[in-house]
């Protein structure tokens, strides 16, 4: 149950005492997995099946990643999350987000369109609620613009996408996120944080000792905009990045 409320964090504020997925509502969490028939329950072993696991097993690092939890919600449950997370940075702009979790940021910059949902709810869980905001829209009286919402829904992928972009830009970073992962294809959390720790903090100090670095050699400049090309042939490119097999 723990696994699973940690798996599909919508269901924890609902059916979670404190807000702790260690203290869920068993026969709750039950009914949820039957009325959502595409979840999986129980926990995911280091083999990789889906048998429910005991109850102080962890799920694995890549279960937990934002980008496998968008993709395990249903059309849905991601229009849900999405809405909810626009009126949420509608009230509690990025720069209002002070996180003391370990987890990458929910947001990449100070723009409302660097925030990527998944990372929005897991920040309001462990840190917003310390600050008592308040999650999500309001029933009748919050409007949530469509076009927001199209470029909410769009974002998860195309932050994949972009980290993919960043990461083919820099043998190093390649190297240690990408190269060694084989079907898994890049690590895109570690490359967030790489480029959140390391590349924003090169970019300033280009900017200091007037770096007359390209575009695309500056580590401070994240993702794919850059590049004059169009999304079909962006993916194109991150496909033969992570399978270097079919380059030759």
């Amino acid at each position: 149950a723990e696994c699973y409320a940690k798996r599909y964090p919508k269901v924890i504020p609902k059916y979670c005492q404190d807000g702790d997925p260690a203290k869920c509502d068993l026969e709750e969490l039950k009914k949820h997995n039957e009325r959502h028939k595409k979840n999986v329950w129980g926990c995911v072993s280091e083999m990789g099946d889906t048998a429910t696991g005991s109850a102080d097993e962890n799920v694995t690092v890549e279960d937990q990643t934002a980008e496998n939890i968008w993709n395990g919600l249903s059309t849905e449950q991601q229009k849900e999350l999405a809405s909810d997370s626009l009126c949420y940075i509608r009230n509690y702009p990025p720069d209002m987000l002070f996180q003391v979790s370990s987890m990458n940021p929910p947001c990449l910059g100070s723009d409302p369109k660097l925030c990527n949902p998944v990372r929005l709810y897991q920040y309001h869980l462990s840190d917003g609620m310390r600050l008592d905001f308040e999650w999500g829209c309001i029933a009748g009286v919050d409007v949530v613009n469509e076009a927001d919402l199209t470029a909410m829904l769009k974002y998860p992928h195309n932050e994949v996408l972009d980290a993919e972009c960043y990461a083919g830009r820099f043998a190093d970073v390649f190297e240690k996120y990408c190269s060694k992962r084989g079907r898994l294809g890049c690590d895109i959390e570690g490359i967030i944080t790489y480029y959140l720790d390391v590349g924003k903090s090169a970019g300033l100090a280009g900017q200091y000792l007037e770096d007359s670095e390209s575009q695309d050699e500056r580590r401070d400049v994240w993702g794919c905009a850059l590049f004059d090309q169009n999304k079909e042939e962006k993916e194109a490119e991150c496909y033969a990045k992570r399978y270097p097999k079919v380059i030759p």
